[in-house]
């Protein structure tokens, strides 16, 4: 029997509709936060170690033009004559052209020494902020804490992706400490390629991703989001442009054909190739393996 104070079934929907909504202001503000530090505090230490570092390469031009610039008569057509001051005999550095266009040219220079000093100052911020979720489906919407978690990890993802792509931040060692900085568990002698969500992808040691290997844990389908970790094995090898779908599990040794899909939850034994749109196995080198060892074996006794 249903008591008198129990709330209607259009009370208890309109609570949940207030509810999410109540939550919902903060979720998007929550998301914008998170991201914007991520962005803007490593700014201001990166700039001033760059400043530090670009005063000190104007000293050592300095200490040249005092000391070793001297004995190099054969420079001083072209940069300057020495002169004569209180504290001593100097070159003459700031009146040259030549001083000033080659410190011009080293412009580009100070750019990618700032944007390694960030590259460098913003990792531990993403460690810290960047956070694996359970494997699960979810609705898609920023209310959810684990959603949100997820967007924020896609969006520091992406900064990184789209951020760093030109060399030298486009370098496979480089790629391989933000990745690992992301939360993504990589083995040794693993250079990474496209990596949508590091905090749910694992892979062995050896392994070999061809160029522009796409590997994504999650997918959005009318409205749910699902996640599935990605497990790859050691010494596999991942064929170019080749896509792996959520919830994949790459035993070792399993080669993947070039331009290939792996379709969401899909096992792949060890010892075996796959080729296709969807992948099929092609090939099983199981039994063959299991006779080699056997005949090893045998050899051996």
């Amino acid at each position: 029997m249903s008591s008198e104070n129990e709330p209607s079934k259009d009370e208890v929907e309109f609570k949940g509709v207030l509810d999410e909504y109540k939550i919902g202001r903060y979720g998007g503000p929550w998301l914008s936060a998170h991201h914007t530090a991520f962005i803007i505090l490593p700014m201001l230490p990166a700039f001033v170690v760059t400043i530090l570092i670009f005063m000190l390469l104007l000293l050592v031009v300095d200490w040249f033009f005092s000391v070793p610039y001297l004995n190099l008569s054969i420079l001083w057509p072209y940069l300057g004559y020495p002169q004569i001051t209180f504290s001593g005999i100097k070159g003459v550095w700031q009146n040259s052209l030549w001083v000033w266009a080659f410190l011009f040219v080293f412009t580009p220079l100070f750019y990618v020494i700032i944007k390694f000093v960030y590259f460098l100052f913003s990792l531990p911020l993403a460690k810290l902020l960047v956070k694996p979720v359970p494997d699960g489906e979810y609705p898609f919407t920023p209310n959810h804490p684990i959603v949100r978690q997820w967007i924020l990890n896609a969006k520091i993802t992406g900064t990184y992706q789209n951020y760093y792509k030109e060399a030298p931040w486009g370098s496979a060692s480089l790629s391989r400490l933000m990745y690992k900085a992301l939360g993504c568990k990589l083995g040794k002698n693993v250079l990474p390629t496209i990596i949508v969500d590091p905090p749910m992808t694992e892979i062995g040691d050896n392994t070999v991703l061809g160029a522009y290997v796409l590997i994504a844990a999650h997918g959005i389908q009318r409205g749910i989001l699902f996640i599935e970790r990605v497990k790859i094995g050691s010494n596999c090898t991942i064929g170019t442009r080749s896509l792996i779908w959520p919830g994949v599990t790459m035993e070792d040794h399993v080669d993947v054909g070039t331009y290939s899909v792996i379709t969401r939850g899909k096992v792949l034994p060890s010892y075996t190739v796959w080729i296709g749109v969807p992948a099929v196995m092609v090939k099983d080198l199981r039994e063959k393996k299991k006779k080699g060892s056997k005949t090893d074996t045998e050899k051996g006794d």
